[in-house]
């Protein structure tokens, strides 16, 4: 069960959203748990799940639209879109149930041509720091630094040429802002913190090797496709100087066989522990931590080329943001990885990352 850890929310509504996220989990759908101090003197948790929804074509429901190519399973596509709208109606049960408790909410609704467009927003505490939009997504006014907020946004649409099947997204937002009790952040202390891990990842049965990824400034390089055939993640970023895509990360990749199961799940969650007691010992530091991250079984499972990942630490050790850390962890065919690196300038993350020794402007080097 997924619960909400701030004692001081109102239990009222502390418990409506107890249970609509346990709902959720009990569902199967990833609900994301952050805390992070984004360097403005206060901690921020949120609970947010995006989900995408999408219908196929069928030839004999209709012959006019963009038919897969494919024999479908009509009883799984049933039961994934009835799936997806329980997901939908128990937030919008639940935040119609918060509506009259919050110091302000909006819902806007339409449903027109087949497109249906919900929205929801609400301010349950404004604190001293609440910056409202007046325009959300769908219109609905938007609470930023607000003590405590959510926001709903479904936008559902057909298939072209059809108006039977459909294809959706979805974001639900859950954030509270608390105050620290100094009211200012400072530099996460990366070397306490890389010393308290350093034993937990040197241990008996896990390889280690360093790798690095850079690239020059290449402000143009959405308009060379090519570099999505080597990239997963591209990025740029504007600073005084200018747009700019450089940026040079180095780190090591520590793996675990996927024969050697127990002990990846051990190390990963005793990470997660120490990393977790970290933060509660020093929330003034600036970092942002994904809570629940987990390894799934690899090897025979996985087809060659996929993987999955989730970042499970980000942070900044200097105030001006130019350098950063990052430990990620991911599995793939060839073993559970922890990836603990850092970046000056920006981050692009090669699709080839567990086997590259290096990857410098696209030149790369393999591991023998």
């Amino acid at each position: 069960m997924l619960t909400l850890c701030f004692v001081s929310i109102n239990a009222q509504h502390k418990e409506k959203l107890d249970n609509m996220l346990g709902q959720l989990d009990s569902l199967g759908f990833k609900v994301r748990h952050k805390r992070s101090n984004n360097g403005r003197g206060y901690i921020t948790e949120s609970y947010n799940i995006n989900k995408t929804f999408h219908e196929s074509c069928i030839k004999d429901e209709c012959p006019a639209g963009n038919i897969m190519s494919y024999p479908a399973n009509i009883a799984k596509q049933v039961n994934d879109r009835q799936h997806y709208d329980s997901y939908v109606e128990i937030i919008r049960n639940t935040l119609e149930d918060l509506m009259p408790i919050a110091e302000e909410s909006y819902h806007n609704e339409s449903h027109d041509g087949g497109k249906d467009t919900i929205s929801y927003s609400l301010c349950i505490s404004s604190g001293d720091n609440t910056v409202k939009r007046d325009l959300g997504f769908h219109g609905s006014p938007q609470f930023f630094e607000a003590k405590e907020s959510i926001s709903f946004d479904v936008n559902r649409t057909p298939q072209p040429n059809c108006t039977t099947h459909h294809r959706a997204w979805s974001s639900f937002d859950y954030v509270r802002n608390e105050q620290l009790a100094t009211q200012e952040s400072v530099p996460f202390n990366w070397e306490e913190y890389h010393k308290s891990i350093l034993p937990l990842l040197k241990q008996k049965g896990v390889k280690q090797r360093k790798f690095l990824w850079a690239q020059d400034n290449n402000p143009d390089y959405m308009k060379d496709r090519k570099l999505f055939d080597d990239y997963s993640s591209l990025m740029s970023v504007t600073t005084v100087e200018g747009k700019t895509t450089a940026g040079e990360t180095t780190g090591i990749i520590y793996t675990i066989p996927c024969d050697k199961q127990d002990l990846a799940i051990a190390l990963l969650e005793k990470l997660n522990s120490i990393t977790e007691q970290y933060i509660e010992q020093h929330p003034e530091q600036t970092f942002a931590y994904e809570f629940d991250n987990k390894f799934n079984p690899c090897g025979k499972g996985f087809a060659e080329g996929y993987e999955a990942s989730s970042q499970l630490l980000y942070a900044v050790p200097v105030n001006d943001y130019k350098e950063c850390y990052r430990i990620r962890c991911a599995e793939n065919a060839q073993g559970y990885h922890i990836l603990v690196f850092k970046t000056k300038g920006v981050l692009w993350i090669p699709k080839e990352w567990s086997k590259l020794k290096s990857i410098v402007n696209g030149k790369k080097t393999y591991v023998k």
